[in-house]
């Protein structure tokens, strides 16, 4: 899991989570953020609470991050 603060997620208490330090933590984490079909419900809900231009800004960020790695070329699509 990586280390970005957890959003708020719907039906999950703050109050009840473990510490970060805990050992049980990565296993809270894991069995909060991620659904039984396997997908990260942290990137859906924080998405969800950010404003049509901050996701517009995201998405910018990381359009131009690629074309920094491609050496400012769109990669070709085939």
């Amino acid at each position: 899991m990586s280390s970005r603060p957890l959003p708020p997620l719907p039906g999950v208490d703050p109050a009840t989570a473990p510490a970060p330090g805990d050992p049980d933590y990565p296993a809270w984490v894991e069995s909060v953020a991620i659904s039984p079909e396997g997908i990260d419900r942290t990137l859906i809900w924080a998405s969800l609470h950010r404003t049509p231009a901050a996701r517009l800004a995201a998405l910018e960020r990381a359009v131009a991050d690629l074309l920094e790695l491609s050496g400012g070329r769109y990669p070709e699509i085939r």
